[in-house]
């Protein structure tokens, strides 16, 4: 993996384009940006959201908790 030389900045999510994505139960909004070889998403889980598959890839996640607007 490569880091792109202006990989620290701060991001504005409300500003990047949202994907819904259903599960087995609820559904995940995910916001997603790529830079070079990387790519972070910012994902919001309805109540109840159940994943509808299980993701073996190993990826590094960091969990967010905030407050409702």
């Amino acid at each position: 993996m490569k880091l792109p030389e202006q990989a620290f900045m701060t991001t504005d999510w409300s500003k990047v384009p949202v994907t819904e994505h259903p599960g087995e139960t609820g559904k995940a909004l995910w916001r997603t940006i790529e830079m070079g070889d990387i790519r972070i998403r910012m994902v919001e889980y309805s109540p109840g959201y159940l994943a509808d598959h299980w993701c073996d890839r190993g990826h590094c996640n960091s969990r967010c908790k905030t407050r409702p607007r």
